[in-house]
């Protein structure tokens, strides 16, 4: 006999049964627990994630948790900004998920996740055993002196997709004939360092066809910036001599930002630096003079 053999008495013999047939058991009992899943957010990651949980394992129950009812998606908006994709071409809308993943969707905001349970704004609570909190960022307006929420209507950013974009849209394409956009990039770090650059790229090519006269002026605090070389190369094939670029005016840094109150509809409005109308204009002038902003001439 076999030590092996030695060792399989009654007693553990016993023990290895139980133990095989709990094991035999677990799924069984695992399945016929409730097992909840509650995702917040509906963004990208929100929604792959509650796509595939669901693949994966059908028997989930899944609940997204998302306030809007349709989401438009930043990636592709500088497209419409140029005016080569429709808004609607942003628009992503829940029903799949509902009616094919059988996902269950909420129209609602989370006001707070805790042990076990989100809590929604109107009071509803949400059980899980799982969460996946994938709310995606926000902008902290506090952080820029002269601009703020009351500005974001006449000044866009343009930087979450939606009524920004619409808004940003329509103002590109209400600008007077020679006009200038300035696009104010900021330092470093920040989310989708191309962000800036691509999108003064595809408005240069909509003005190019709709606003030739028009300029667009970069005001840039970097020295570098990301895939620079790239976006020179392009800005000299298509506009040439029209393209300038540099490092951005030492005076103008750090510079503060005024809002003016919203013009008439259909104008841009006017950005004043140090509050003086006179000193960003010659701001402005001296940069193209000394090339020390990058400014594409369409």
């Amino acid at each position: 006999m076999t030590p092996s053999t030695h060792n399989l008495t009654r007693r553990n013999f016993g023990k290895l049964a139980g133990a095989t047939s709990m094991a035999v058991a677990a799924p069984q009992l695992l399945l016929a627990a409730k097992r909840r899943v509650v995702v917040v957010g509906g963004g990208f990651g929100g929604a792959t994630a509650a796509k595939y949980l669901k693949r994966f394992d059908s028997s989930l129950e899944v609940t997204l948790v998302e306030p809007k009812r349709t989401y438009h998606t930043c990636p592709f908006s500088n497209l419409v900004l140029g005016n080569l994709k429709g808004f609607g071409e942003l628009a992503q809308h829940y029903k799949t998920l509902e009616h094919k993943y059988g996902i269950r969707v909420i129209h609602a905001r989370a006001a707070r996740v805790k042990p076990g349970v989100v809590l929604l704004e109107d009071g509803v609570k949400l059980p899980f055993e799982r969460a996946v909190v994938a709310p995606g960022i926000d902008f902290r307006f506090d952080q820029m002196a002269g601009y703020g929420e009351f500005a974001v209507k006449a000044m866009p950013h343009a930087w979450q997709a939606g009524e920004q974009t619409s808004r940003l849209r329509q103002q590109l394409a209400a600008m007077p004939e020679g006009g200038t956009v300035i696009i104010c990039p900021p330092e470093n770090p920040y989310r989708c360092p191309p962000g800036p650059y691509e999108r003064a790229s595809l408005i240069a090519h909509d003005l190019r066809h709709h606003n030739p006269k028009a300029k667009i002026l970069i005001l840039d605090s970097k020295e570098q910036f990301s895939k620079q070389q790239l976006f020179m190369d392009g800005w000299q094939q298509h506009y040439g001599d029209g393209a300038l670029f540099g490092p951005a005016l030492e005076a103008a840094r750090g510079v503060e930002a005024d809002v003016l109150a919203p013009p008439p509809d259909g104008l841009v409005p006017e950005r004043l630096l140090a509050g003086d109308r006179d000193q960003a204009v010659q701001i402005l002038e001296v940069g193209r003079r000394d090339h020390a902003a990058k400014a594409i001439h369409t």
